[in-house]
């Protein structure tokens, strides 16, 4: 998988770190009495939500935007805490695995995500391996955040932006991901991909 690569790039959720997101919707539905399927389907396909991992509107309107979905009186510290539900651990042996795959290749992260995730993942990153942030960890070229660069996966803008960014040749660099989508986009531009999965997870696929 790696003969003729220079550079890998990491999705960050479902590959770094273990996600669940039923658990926030789950959470999210007892925090605003709804459904939890009415809001798995609501923010898969809702302009917002993309218009905030894209960093178009801050965590206040986001956070204003959820109370929309309840009748009810919530405080956004719950529903900070329902968001976040979603994170679970990082596996301290992931992080041995980047250290070591760093001697030989350019390594970058690429993820969907936003600014209220990331404080979470900050905190779950130093419980879990003593690091405070992806760039305290020493491994990684550029960590490349939907939200800060104002793009996301699958589309192939985003792609674009990160090979050009970081002066790859795509048909030299390995982008793994959790989605079959976000694969589809990294190809569109030319890189080279692989999936994970919850039983082939990085860790399978380095051995």
């Amino acid at each position: 998988m790696l003969e003729n690569i220079d550079a890998i790039i990491f999705d960050l959720g479902g590959v770094i770190i273990n996600l669940d997101p039923m658990a926030t919707a789950i959470e999210m539905g007892k925090v605003m009495g709804v459904s939890p399927n009415t809001l798995v389907d609501a923010l898969h396909h809702d302009e917002t939500f993309q218009q905030y991992e894209k960093g178009f509107i801050s965590d206040q309107e986001f956070l204003l935007y959820l109370e929309t979905f309840t009748p009810r009186e919530v405080t956004h510290q719950d529903l900070t805490l329902a968001w976040n539900a979603m994170l679970l651990d990082i596996p301290p042996a992931r992080i041995a695995l980047l250290k070591r795959l760093t001697t030989n290749y350019r390594l970058f992260v690429l993820s969907n995500t936003n600014a209220i995730h990331i404080r979470e993942f900050n905190q779950i990153l130093q419980k879990d391996t003593g690091h405070t942030s992806l760039e305290a960890i020493g491994v990684f070229e550029t960590v490349y955040f939907s939200y800060e660069v104002g793009r996301r996966k699958p589309d192939s803008e985003i792609f674009s932006y990160v090979v050009q960014d970081a002066g790859l040749d795509p048909t030299r660099s390995l982008f793994l991901d959790d989605g079959p989508a976000n694969l589809e986009g990294a190809q569109s531009v030319g890189l080279q991909t692989q999936l994970v999965t919850q039983d082939r997870s990085i860790l399978d696929l380095f051995a």
